[in-house]
């Protein structure tokens, strides 16, 4: 419910702002409602981890509230919308529908002339686009915010519970087909259309990616002793505060590094790709060259 009326004021509040492209108007958006499902989310357990350094507990929450919410997003967007729409009421009605149905095809077969086959058969493709109209709107933000929330868990929270990757497989196959059978049964068909990126979502995960370095880097350095295999001498200093954070301090920069390194080298184009671009850009800009050049000089 809190969600819903967020929702409303996200979309208020981004209408006031005024944009001038529907992009950045969706960014905005996205932004809004992002930081309340983050929030919501990922806020007591960050306490828990970061402030509170209780181990256990974490790893307990985690997986219980995982499990909680995926089986929530199953039965609140699946199960119950169909159970309502095929309540005693609605049977009924379908029951008369699916009767009439069956009259019209046999009123198919047994009429002879084709104008009137032809008739029935577009009375059979009306019903069909009504009953799909009056079904709710599919919402794409909902399925984002699922697949990038279940993100969140798997690399902020990585080092709490290392099998999680393996138990959210199996859920987002669930949630696959929850999904299937929520575009079938419950909602209009999305109409598809052709796209080269995520939006803004992408960067909502690499916010996700670099909070995990510092999530991962505090839980075990001074919430568990995953740490101490690797560095020994961090048991004696871990209730010194500036031996502490001098070890994490340099774990995070070394980490940062790392990430930096690797999206210098791998995080660009091929280098058939740059030519092609090039290549295609200076056609590009000859034939704007010629065009303007005819207009000017019509006779040459």
């Amino acid at each position: 419910m809190v969600n819903g009326y967020f929702r409303e004021v996200a979309i208020y509040t981004t209408d006031r702002e005024n944009h001038k492209y529907q992009s950045s108007y969706d960014f905005s958006l996205i932004v809004k409602r992002f930081m309340f499902e983050f929030s919501d989310c990922f806020l007591p357990l960050i306490y828990l981890g970061w402030w509170e350094l209780n181990f256990p507990i974490l790893r307990q929450s985690i997986i219980s509230i995982y499990v909680v919410d995926e089986i929530r997003r199953v039965a609140t967007e699946s199960l119950i919308p169909y159970l309502t729409q095929n309540s005693d009421k609605l049977k009924n009605k379908l029951l008369k529908k699916e009767t009439d149905r069956k009259r019209i095809q046999k009123e198919i077969e047994e009429e002879k002339e084709e104008a009137a086959r032809n008739q029935l058969r577009k009375t059979l493709i009306i019903e069909d686009e009504m009953e799909e109209l009056s079904k709710d709107e599919h919402e794409i933000f909902d399925d984002y915010i699922e697949m990038v929330v279940t993100f969140g868990y798997i690399v902020i929270f990585a080092s709490v519970y290392v099998l999680g990757a393996a138990l959210i497989f199996v859920f987002i196959l669930v949630e696959s087909r929850s999904d299937i059978f929520r575009l079938e049964s419950n909602l209009k068909r999305p109409i598809p259309g052709k796209c080269s990126e995520i939006g803004p979502w992408i960067y909502l995960m690499e916010f996700m990616s670099f909070l995990g370095v510092f999530s991962n880097i505090i839980i075990c350095c001074f919430a568990s002793d995953q740490i101490d295999y690797l560095l020994p001498w961090m048991k004696d200093v871990k209730m010194n505060s500036e031996g502490a954070i001098t070890t994490v301090l340099t774990l995070e920069h070394l980490i940062l590094f790392i990430i930096f390194i690797i999206r210098m080298c791998l995080d660009k184009n091929p280098e058939w790709v740059d030519i092609f671009m090039a290549r295609r850009s200076h056609r590009e800009k000859t034939a704007n060259l010629k065009r303007i050049q005819t207009l000017v000089n019509p006779k040459e």
